[in-house]
């Protein structure tokens, strides 16, 4: 009986003791952002405010996205609860470098260009940096830009 109560306070033992690695994991601290390679395009009506896409005012059918080698870009409408209805407009992160796009809405054209790198972050994921953002835009706008993708505009449209 005392050789097993020797094994079992061995054990408890070995099973209690702690690596001396008092090393801090400070990449479990960071609350980490998705990355999104993406244009965020946000039309609003200049008299209100109001949504135009949600309140129909504008088709996305009115609207055509084109890159720097005047193909067209598929986008998306989506719906988020904090800016409502926005087109989302994917950046191609095949290859890095300059990146432009021409906004058509309406017969309005708009463009917005910029210099794309890769970035490889120490404890999050990758991100598309960018810099050199260059924009020519008819409408009143307001512009966010974060150092990264992604890019958020918007437009305010008026009223015809």
């Amino acid at each position: 009986m005392p050789k097993k109560l020797s094994i079992l306070f061995v054990f408890i033992l070995v099973l209690s003791c702690k690596s001396d690695d008092n090393s801090i994991d400070y990449c479990s601290l960071v609350d980490c952002a998705v990355a999104s390679n993406t244009i965020h395009l946000k039309f609003l009506g200049v008299e209100n405010d109001e949504n135009l896409l949600a309140n129909e005012t504008l088709d996305s059918g009115d609207i055509q996205i084109l890159n720097g080698q005047n193909q067209t870009v598929t986008f998306s409408i989506e719906e988020y609860p904090s800016t409502g209805m926005i087109m989302v407009v994917p950046v191609s992160t095949e290859e890095f470098g300059q990146k432009s796009f021409t906004i058509d809405v309406e017969g309005e054209s708009s463009s917005v260009s910029f210099n794309t790198t890769f970035r490889q972050s120490e404890c999050c994921g990758s991100y598309t940096e960018i810099e050199g953002l260059e924009t020519a835009i008819p409408y009143d706008y307001k512009l966010q830009e974060y150092g990264s993708l992604p890019i958020s505009i918007t437009f305010y449209i008026p009223s015809n």
